[in-house]
Protein backbone atom coordinates (compact mmCIF):
# COMPACT_ATOMS: atom_id res chain seq x y z
CA UNK A 1 0.00 0.00 0.00
CA UNK A 2 2.79 2.39 0.88
CA UNK A 3 4.65 1.64 -2.35
CA UNK A 4 1.50 2.24 -4.42
CA UNK A 5 0.74 5.48 -2.58
CA UNK A 6 4.33 6.59 -3.00
CA UNK A 7 4.09 6.01 -6.74
CA UNK A 8 0.77 7.87 -6.97
CA UNK A 9 2.26 10.89 -5.22
CA UNK A 10 5.44 10.62 -7.25
CA UNK A 11 3.54 10.59 -10.53
CA UNK A 12 1.54 13.60 -9.37
CA UNK A 13 4.79 15.43 -8.64
CA UNK A 14 6.18 14.39 -12.01
CA UNK A 15 3.18 15.74 -13.87
CA UNK A 16 3.37 18.93 -11.81
CA UNK A 17 7.03 19.59 -12.58
CA UNK A 18 7.37 18.22 -16.09
CA UNK A 19 7.19 21.01 -18.62
CA UNK A 20 4.66 20.08 -21.28
CA UNK A 21 4.11 22.32 -24.31
CA UNK A 22 1.41 24.96 -23.93
CA UNK A 23 -0.15 26.17 -27.14
CA UNK A 24 -0.71 29.89 -27.50
CA UNK A 25 -4.44 30.58 -27.56
CA UNK A 26 -7.27 28.12 -27.14
CA UNK A 27 -9.16 28.14 -30.42
CA UNK A 28 -12.50 26.40 -30.83
CA UNK A 29 -13.86 25.06 -34.11
CA UNK A 30 -12.35 23.59 -37.25
CA UNK A 31 -8.66 22.83 -36.92
CA UNK A 32 -6.52 24.89 -39.33
CA UNK A 33 -3.99 22.70 -41.06
CA UNK A 34 -5.90 19.52 -40.21
CA UNK A 35 -3.67 16.71 -38.92
CA UNK A 36 -5.40 14.25 -41.25
CA UNK A 37 -5.82 14.45 -45.00
CA UNK A 38 -8.09 11.41 -44.75
CA UNK A 39 -10.57 12.98 -42.35
CA UNK A 40 -12.33 16.08 -41.11
CA UNK A 41 -11.15 17.35 -37.74
CA UNK A 42 -12.81 19.69 -35.27
CA UNK A 43 -11.46 20.79 -31.91
CA UNK A 44 -12.48 22.83 -28.90
CA UNK A 45 -12.76 23.05 -25.14
CA UNK A 46 -15.12 20.49 -23.64
CA UNK A 47 -16.34 21.13 -20.06
CA UNK A 48 -16.11 17.93 -18.02
CA UNK A 49 -17.60 17.71 -14.52
CA UNK A 50 -16.15 15.14 -12.12
CA UNK A 51 -16.49 14.10 -8.50
CA UNK A 52 -13.59 11.98 -7.30
CA UNK A 53 -11.42 11.17 -4.28
CA UNK A 54 -7.70 11.85 -4.77
CA UNK A 55 -4.71 11.14 -2.53
CA UNK A 56 -4.30 14.04 -0.10
CA UNK A 57 -0.82 15.56 -0.48
CA UNK A 58 0.32 18.28 1.91
CA UNK A 59 3.50 20.13 1.03
CA UNK A 60 4.78 23.46 -0.18
CA UNK A 61 5.49 23.63 -3.88
CA UNK A 62 9.25 23.95 -4.58
CA UNK A 63 10.18 27.63 -4.79
CA UNK A 64 12.99 27.18 -7.31
CA UNK A 65 14.83 24.59 -9.37
CA UNK A 66 17.39 23.80 -6.66
CA UNK A 67 14.67 22.98 -4.12
CA UNK A 68 12.82 20.85 -6.67
CA UNK A 69 15.92 18.85 -7.55
CA UNK A 70 16.79 18.30 -3.87
CA UNK A 71 13.25 17.31 -3.00
CA UNK A 72 12.99 14.74 -5.81
CA UNK A 73 16.38 13.24 -4.94
CA UNK A 74 15.24 12.78 -1.34
CA UNK A 75 11.80 11.53 -2.37
CA UNK A 76 13.04 8.66 -4.51
CA UNK A 77 15.92 7.61 -2.24
CA UNK A 78 15.55 4.04 -0.97
CA UNK A 79 13.99 4.11 2.50
CA UNK A 80 12.96 7.75 2.17
CA UNK A 81 10.50 9.08 4.76
CA UNK A 82 9.40 11.95 2.51
CA UNK A 83 6.29 10.16 1.13
CA UNK A 84 4.96 9.45 4.64
CA UNK A 85 5.52 13.09 5.61
CA UNK A 86 3.54 14.60 2.74
CA UNK A 87 0.72 12.02 2.77
CA UNK A 88 -1.53 11.50 5.80
CA UNK A 89 -2.56 7.98 6.70
CA UNK A 90 -5.59 6.58 8.49
CA UNK A 91 -5.44 4.15 11.40
CA UNK A 92 -5.82 1.20 9.03
CA UNK A 93 -2.76 2.34 7.06
CA UNK A 94 -4.66 3.60 4.03
CA UNK A 95 -3.93 7.06 2.70
CA UNK A 96 -6.12 10.04 3.49
CA UNK A 97 -8.31 11.13 0.60
CA UNK A 98 -9.34 14.55 -0.65
CA UNK A 99 -12.72 15.08 -2.32
CA UNK A 100 -12.41 16.85 -5.66
CA UNK A 101 -15.51 18.27 -7.30
CA UNK A 102 -15.27 20.57 -10.28
CA UNK A 103 -15.77 21.28 -13.95
CA UNK A 104 -12.64 21.45 -16.10
CA UNK A 105 -12.21 22.54 -19.71
CA UNK A 106 -10.51 19.78 -21.66
CA UNK A 107 -9.14 20.61 -25.10
CA UNK A 108 -10.35 17.83 -27.37
CA UNK A 109 -10.10 17.01 -31.05
CA UNK A 110 -12.05 14.50 -33.09
CA UNK A 111 -11.18 13.46 -36.63
CA UNK A 112 -13.85 11.65 -38.64
CA UNK A 113 -12.82 9.58 -41.69
CA UNK A 114 -13.79 11.17 -44.98
CA UNK A 115 -16.52 9.54 -47.06
CA UNK A 116 -17.80 7.35 -44.21
CA UNK A 117 -21.54 7.37 -43.57
CA UNK A 118 -23.33 5.88 -40.60
CA UNK A 119 -21.61 4.49 -37.54
CA UNK A 120 -17.85 4.06 -37.50
CA UNK A 121 -15.52 2.70 -34.79
CA UNK A 122 -13.92 5.34 -32.56
CA UNK A 123 -10.40 5.24 -31.14
CA UNK A 124 -9.68 7.36 -28.06
CA UNK A 125 -5.97 8.22 -27.75
CA UNK A 126 -4.46 9.21 -24.38
CA UNK A 127 -0.94 10.66 -24.38
CA UNK A 128 1.72 10.19 -21.72
CA UNK A 129 3.68 12.55 -19.46
CA UNK A 130 5.64 15.31 -21.23
CA UNK A 131 3.38 15.07 -24.29
CA UNK A 132 0.07 16.56 -25.36
CA UNK A 133 -2.51 15.54 -27.99
CA UNK A 134 0.03 16.12 -30.77
CA UNK A 135 1.73 12.83 -29.80
CA UNK A 136 -0.84 11.17 -32.06
CA UNK A 137 -0.03 13.49 -34.98
CA UNK A 138 3.76 13.86 -34.82
CA UNK A 139 3.65 17.35 -36.29
CA UNK A 140 1.31 16.20 -39.07
CA UNK A 141 4.06 13.91 -40.38
CA UNK A 142 2.38 11.43 -42.70
CA UNK A 143 4.79 8.62 -41.91
CA UNK A 144 4.16 8.59 -38.15
CA UNK A 145 0.74 10.22 -38.01
CA UNK A 146 -1.52 7.84 -36.09
CA UNK A 147 -4.67 9.88 -36.78
CA UNK A 148 -3.98 9.88 -40.52
CA UNK A 149 -3.49 6.12 -40.62
CA UNK A 150 -6.59 5.45 -38.49
CA UNK A 151 -8.79 7.72 -40.64
CA UNK A 152 -7.58 5.95 -43.79
CA UNK A 153 -8.57 2.64 -42.16
CA UNK A 154 -12.07 3.96 -41.46
CA UNK A 155 -11.69 4.85 -37.76
CA UNK A 156 -12.67 8.10 -36.12
CA UNK A 157 -10.08 9.33 -33.59
CA UNK A 158 -10.61 11.35 -30.41
CA UNK A 159 -7.52 12.88 -28.82
CA UNK A 160 -7.23 15.46 -26.05
CA UNK A 161 -4.82 17.29 -23.78
CA UNK A 162 -4.94 15.66 -20.38
CA UNK A 163 -5.86 17.85 -17.40
CA UNK A 164 -2.96 20.18 -16.57
CA UNK A 165 -1.44 19.86 -20.03
CA UNK A 166 -1.46 21.92 -23.23
CA UNK A 167 -4.66 23.87 -23.77
CA UNK A 168 -6.68 22.11 -21.07
CA UNK A 169 -7.29 23.69 -17.65
CA UNK A 170 -4.42 23.68 -15.18
CA UNK A 171 -5.78 23.36 -11.63
CA UNK A 172 -3.80 22.42 -8.50
CA UNK A 173 -1.07 20.05 -9.65
CA UNK A 174 -0.82 18.21 -6.33
CA UNK A 175 -4.33 17.37 -5.14
CA UNK A 176 -6.41 17.75 -8.30
CA UNK A 177 -4.27 16.62 -11.26
CA UNK A 178 -3.95 12.98 -10.24
CA UNK A 179 -4.68 9.63 -11.87
CA UNK A 180 -8.08 9.32 -10.23
CA UNK A 181 -9.20 12.67 -11.64
CA UNK A 182 -7.88 11.87 -15.08
CA UNK A 183 -9.60 8.48 -15.15
CA UNK A 184 -12.88 10.18 -14.20
CA UNK A 185 -12.42 12.72 -17.02
CA UNK A 186 -11.64 9.98 -19.53
CA UNK A 187 -14.73 8.06 -18.39
CA UNK A 188 -16.91 11.11 -19.04
CA UNK A 189 -15.31 11.62 -22.47
CA UNK A 190 -16.15 8.03 -23.40
CA UNK A 191 -19.70 8.35 -22.08
CA UNK A 192 -20.28 11.50 -24.11
CA UNK A 193 -18.91 9.87 -27.27
CA UNK A 194 -21.16 6.84 -26.87
CA UNK A 195 -24.19 9.04 -26.20
CA UNK A 196 -23.92 10.58 -29.69
CA UNK A 197 -24.81 7.26 -31.30
CA UNK A 198 -22.23 7.89 -34.03
CA UNK A 199 -19.86 5.07 -33.15
CA UNK A 200 -20.21 1.32 -33.62
CA UNK A 201 -17.46 0.57 -31.11
CA UNK A 202 -15.19 2.61 -28.84
CA UNK A 203 -11.56 1.55 -28.42
CA UNK A 204 -8.84 3.05 -26.25
CA UNK A 205 -5.11 3.35 -26.95
CA UNK A 206 -2.75 4.83 -24.40
CA UNK A 207 0.94 5.64 -24.33
CA UNK A 208 2.88 5.31 -21.06
CA UNK A 209 0.98 7.33 -18.42
CA UNK A 210 -1.96 7.35 -20.84
CA UNK A 211 -1.93 3.55 -20.75
CA UNK A 212 -2.16 3.75 -16.95
CA UNK A 213 -5.36 5.77 -17.37
CA UNK A 214 -6.78 3.00 -19.54
CA UNK A 215 -6.00 0.33 -16.92
CA UNK A 216 -7.96 2.50 -14.49
CA UNK A 217 -10.88 2.60 -16.93
CA UNK A 218 -10.73 -1.17 -17.47
CA UNK A 219 -10.73 -1.79 -13.71
CA UNK A 220 -13.40 0.72 -12.67
CA UNK A 221 -15.56 1.03 -15.79
CA UNK A 222 -15.09 -2.30 -17.64
CA UNK A 223 -18.03 -1.67 -19.98
CA UNK A 224 -16.67 1.67 -21.25
CA UNK A 225 -14.42 0.28 -23.97
CA UNK A 226 -14.71 -2.56 -26.46
CA UNK A 227 -10.92 -2.97 -26.67
CA UNK A 228 -7.82 -1.56 -24.97
CA UNK A 229 -4.31 -1.13 -26.40
CA UNK A 230 -1.47 -0.38 -23.97
CA UNK A 231 1.82 0.96 -25.35
CA UNK A 232 4.97 2.05 -23.51
CA UNK A 233 3.60 0.13 -20.54
CA UNK A 234 4.68 -2.73 -18.27
CA UNK A 235 2.77 -4.44 -15.43
CA UNK A 236 5.72 -4.00 -13.04
CA UNK A 237 6.21 -0.59 -11.37
CA UNK A 238 9.61 -1.46 -9.90
CA UNK A 239 11.57 0.63 -12.41
CA UNK A 240 9.36 3.74 -12.05
CA UNK A 241 11.48 5.38 -9.30
CA UNK A 242 14.63 4.84 -11.39
CA UNK A 243 12.94 6.39 -14.41
CA UNK A 244 11.76 9.45 -12.48
CA UNK A 245 15.16 10.06 -10.90
CA UNK A 246 16.77 9.87 -14.35
CA UNK A 247 14.53 12.64 -15.68
CA UNK A 248 15.81 16.19 -15.66
CA UNK A 249 12.58 17.52 -14.25
CA UNK A 250 12.11 21.28 -14.26
CA UNK A 251 9.50 23.67 -12.94
CA UNK A 252 6.88 24.01 -15.66
CA UNK A 253 6.23 27.60 -14.60
CA UNK A 254 9.80 28.50 -15.60
CA UNK A 255 9.47 27.13 -19.13
CA UNK A 256 8.41 29.44 -21.95
CA UNK A 257 5.45 28.41 -24.08
CA UNK A 258 6.28 26.67 -27.34
CA UNK A 259 4.16 26.32 -30.42
CA UNK A 260 3.38 22.86 -31.75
Amino acid sequence: MLLFSTLIAGISLATLTSAAPTLRGRNVGSTPGSPSSAGTCTSGLVPITVQVDTTAISMKKPADQAKLTGFLANYWTTGSTVPSKIMSHKADGSTQKKRVEGTYNIWSQICHPSGKEGQVPLIVGIHGINFDHSYWEFGHSKEYNFIEAANKAGYAVLTYDRLGVGQSDKPDGLNVVQSATEVAILHRQIQQARATGKYSKVLGIGHSFGAIQLTGIAARYPSDLDAVILTGYAPSMVSVPLAFTAWSQTLASEQSDVAI
